[in-house]
């Protein structure tokens, strides 16, 4: 497990859960889904809220933050498998590429 960068009371592992730090106990997090599919976590720091896409905070602590103009690609098209080894660093061309032959083979 990896504390979530800036986030020091939570703490993220390679298959996408996330964990309170409370005081005497950890508590596992509820993850909600966006209307784009994407899961959501809410995450507070000195009292401020934000709701934060897992396969960014994922991708974040496993590869570190990503070079300018890197998306990040769920390798299997599923958005909902934010385990590290589903997840990459691609451009934007790529994964428009990458998203276009998924789509392909499962109308074939």
């Amino acid at each position: 497990m990896k504390t979530i960068q800036n986030y020091p009371n939570y703490m993220i592992n390679s298959k996408g859960e996330i964990y309170s730090l409370k005081p005497k106990r950890i508590v596992k997090l509820v993850q909600s889904v966006a209307r784009n599919g994407y899961k959501v976590v809410c995450l507070s720091n000195n009292g401020k809220q934000k709701t934060i896409y897992v396969h960014r905070l994922v991708a974040n602590a496993y590869f570190g933050a990503p070079e300018k103009g890197m998306q990040i690609n769920h390798i299997d098209g599923n958005k909902h498998n934010n385990d590290v080894s589903n997840l990459e660093y691609v451009t934007a061309q790529y994964n428009i590429a990458h998203y276009w032959s998924l789509k392909r083979l499962v109308t074939i």
